[in-house]
């Protein structure tokens, strides 16, 4: 809407302009031949050719200012239609999420914490029928009694846990509707002290292994639901790294390429594959950088309109000027985040 906006005032400047020009050219003849006659001064007379050319410049000049004020009416008139527009569309997307959320059943993985627990809430007051799950048992329990939802320790790297998790599908939850895979894990590393192979291993494991195996598992329950959706949580840095973060930055990449081609699999089904990319986000995983960081309910809130909307991808806040940058230059983008 802004973009069209602008596009007009760069419009309506150019025809005020051209306006100017025309009436400043007519009266320039007008006063020249005035003072002429008047003072008899010894200037060129004009001839009629050049009358005739004054008298269509005033009438260029006032068709042109009944041009340009229909044009700043009209605008003024799409304006007022976008704004009351985009008002009605908020209203349709909050009773969109009201209607679409009812009695759905959607799984949230990490959900004990951050974005994965302001979701969980938003979505149960929204009346889905929510299964969380999350490796610490006992802050899953507090959660899952706070906010009326279903819970399950799951170690989503386990396959044990996610057998288990599967049957609670089967069972307790009776099918799915959406799948959000959330969980996540974030390490600083820098490879000339060494990498523990342990925490590679951990990090590829939850952030890209996980939510590819667990959606393999999940896949015949969603293809059984009337809309289904896959929600993948990846990161800014998937676009463009942070020295600070390598496993992780690689990770997500490897998350967001999936997800991709996730969807080019499933065009022929009913399954909707979104892909969420959040920017910093105030949560314990990013202690010590939260600087101009979103909160976990602003991106729940996004979240959830891009699912009413059935979105592909979902580009959160400062991630949408990242994408702008990488779109005109990947290298200028990669040396803005390798300075973060």
């Amino acid at each position: 809407m802004w973009r069209r906006f602008l596009g007009f005032c760069l419009v309506m400047l150019a025809m005020v302009g051209v306006d100017f020009l025309l009436g400043a050219t007519a009266e320039y003849l007008n006063a020249y031949e005035v003072l002429r006659r008047t003072f008899d001064l010894p200037l060129p007379r004009c001839s009629e050719r050049f009358v005739v050319g004054q008298d269509a410049l005033g009438a260029a000049a006032l068709a042109w200012g009944w041009l340009l004020w229909s044009a700043v009416a009209l605008t003024v008139t799409w304006l007022i239609a976008q704004l009351l527009g985009a008002m009605a569309q908020r209203g349709d997307e909050r009773k969109g999420k009201m209607t679409m959320f009812e009695r759905r059943k959607i799984l949230i993985t990490g959900a004990s914490r951050g974005i994965g627990l302001a979701m969980a809430e938003q979505l149960s007051l929204s009346g889905a029928d929510v299964l969380i799950c999350g490796r610490d048992a006992t802050r899953l329990q507090g959660v899952a009694e706070r906010l009326g939802v279903r819970a399950i320790r799951c170690d989503v790297t386990d396959e044990g846990d996610r057998a288990r998790l599967e049957h609670s599908i089967r069972g307790e939850l009776g099918g799915l509707d959406i799948l959000i895979n959330n969980a996540g894990v974030q390490l600083e590393q820098d490879v000339v002290d060494g990498l523990e192979s342990v925490e590679v291993a951990k990090e590829v494991a939850v952030n890209l292994v996980a939510p590819i195996q667990l959606t393999s598992l999940m896949l015949p329950h969603l293809l059984a639901s009337a809309a289904p959706q896959i929600v993948n949580i990846t990161s800014g840095l998937a676009i463009a790294p942070s020295p600070r973060s390598p496993v992780y930055a690689a990770s997500k990449a490897g998350l967001s390429t999936w997800t991709h081609a996730l969807r080019l699999q499933l065009a022929h089904t009913p399954v909707n594959v979104l892909e969420v990319v959040p920017p910093v986000v105030a949560t314990e995983m990013t202690l010590g950088r939260q600087t101009g960081a979103l909160t976990p309910d602003e991106v729940a809130r996004a979240v959830m309109a891009a699912l009413v909307r059935r979105d592909s991808r979902l580009a959160i806040g400062k991630i949408r000027v990242l994408d702008l940058i990488y779109r005109l230059s990947p290298r200028l983008a990669r040396r803005v985040m390798a300075r973060r």
